[in-house]
């Protein structure tokens, strides 16, 4: 037979189309061969997944803590969505799922459910710290739930429902799962679990919690810091923050009273910084509670008076609820810039092994780096513009350096607060319209209450 290409080189025309058919012949009987074989031994169906029995392990109540950039997250609160994995995974069609991505409560059910820690989000008592809004991070966000456990006693322990799943007398005791490792592998790399704690059945991630703290970042650029760190202790203590907060009537808030337990503002040391506008400054504030969108309307006042278009006595005003019975018109300060960091338990002790808490400090290494050169790239635009020469409107051909022009520009702020407006044309806040006092929203809410009720009734009797 021939084989080599040598060989077939010296076949001629009609032999080399010979070979051709006998190879396309040979083919032919290989494929029947084939079709034989596999109509004899049948491929084995796969076997079909077996239901996940929770009734052979224990449950343990535990609490959760959480990190999570929300940068690009519509906010960690309640949805009415169907927690199920499934709803994760048909996003060309369906728009709903697309939505869900953006949820970051969504995406820690859906870790759950795949890791098989709870068997659904209605048996599991889930309870949350706090909520934060849409686009808002956090550092200490807690949950707490009853999570599937690899053992039958303990803290927080409930003994599995089927006994037969008790371990034996001499057996092998038990290690409890890896509660942070196995969620994190789950979970988007901008949401973290940092650690988790064992808890009493009467423990409530939110009315167990003494105090919750919140920092907020912003740029220094030209503002008076020792005088908002001056102002911001007005807040200090127990107040009516209606003026400083979205009015949640809606939502049943008609309670605005919270105390504040602790304030500062001060810059963030950064020696790297050749100028002091370009320094970061923390707001940080401690209470028991806060009101929808409150700090984000605190930390706006304050900047105001920071730049010198306000004074520190606005706030004493406007904590006044009888002198300011209805909210001035303002903005609040940007969500991206907020940062739930912390809330206080009593006698919770934290769980994270070495190995685990290295897992989770790399990852967020790695993050900051990303991060940080993007902001060097920046700085490094800034400072050329700054040192470029420019011409002279007057003089085109006279080009001065922009730094001795003495001409100062402080736009870091400007995304901070919309719509800001400074000079002559700023309008104080107690000079501008206020919106309905809470008195008057309620009165406008019984009566829309009392004319649905009264359009439901005649529908009836119709």
């Amino acid at each position: 037979m021939l084989s080599s290409v040598d060989d077939l080189e010296c076949l001629s025309r009609e032999e080399l189309i010979g070979r051709i058919r006998e190879l396309e012949q040979g083919g032919a009987q290989m494929d029947e061969a084939r079709a034989k074989t596999s109509k004899s031994s049948p491929r084995k169906r796969k076997k079909a997944n077996r239901p996940f029995d929770f009734a052979k392990y224990g449950r343990r109540y535990v609490a959760l803590k959480l990190a999570y950039l929300g940068w690009d997250y519509r906010g960690f609160a309640s949805q009415t969505v169907d927690d199920t994995v499934e709803v994760m995974n048909d996003l060309q069609t369906d728009v709903f799922a697309r939505h869900f991505l953006f949820l970051l409560q969504a995406h820690l059910f859906a870790a759950l459910l795949k890791v098989r820690l709870i068997e659904s989000r209605a048996t599991c008592r889930y309870s949350r710290c706090g909520r934060t809004d849409k686009g808002v991070s956090a550092l200490g966000q807690v949950i707490s739930l009853c999570v599937r456990s690899n053992l039958t006693d303990g803290p927080g322990i409930i003994p599995p429902s089927d006994s037969k799943s008790s371990p034996e007398k001499g057996s092998r005791i038990p290690i409890e799962l890896d509660y942070v490792r196995l969620l994190n592998k789950a979970l988007p790399k901008d949401i973290r679990i940092m650690a988790w704690s064992p808890v009493p059945s009467h423990f409530d991630a939110r009315f167990s919690c003494l105090s919750r703290t919140y920092k907020y970042f912003f740029p220094r650029t030209n503002l008076n810091i020792e005088l908002m760190n001056s102002a911001a202790q007005k807040f200090v203590g127990e107040h009516d923050f209606r003026n400083f907060c979205k009015m949640d009537i809606g939502g049943g808030v008609t309670n605005f009273v919270r105390r504040i337990l602790y304030v500062d503002l001060q810059c963030i040391e950064n020696k790297s910084m050749q100028l002091e506008s370009f320094q970061l400054c923390a707001f940080t504030v401690c209470g028991q509670a806060f009101l929808w969108h409150q700090i984000r309307c605190m930390i706006a006042v304050l900047i105001l008076i920071g730049l010198g278009l306000e004074k520190p006595e606005v706030i004493d005003h406007m904590l006044d609820v009888r002198a300011c019975p209805g909210k001035p018109q303002y903005s609040m300060a940007s969500e991206h810039s907020l940062l739930f960091y912390d809330c206080a338990f009593e006698d919770l002790k934290w769980i994270c092994d070495a190995d685990t808490h290295e897992e989770i400090l790399t990852h967020f290494q790695d993050v900051w780096a990303g991060k940080e050169i993007r902001s060097a790239m920046l700085r490094e635009i800034v400072d050329s513009a700054t040192s470029c020469l420019v011409a002279n409107k007057d003089a085109p051909n006279d080009f001065t350096r922009w730094s001795d022009m003495g001409r100062s520009v402080y736009g870091q702020l400007d995304s901070y607060i919309p719509g800001l407006v400074r000079g002559s044309s700023y309008r104080s806040i107690l000079d501008r319209p206020s919106a309905d006092t809470l008195e008057e929203r309620l009165a406008s809410q019984q009566a829309k209450r009392a004319r649905l009720e009264g359009l439901g009734s005649e529908s009836t009797s119709l």
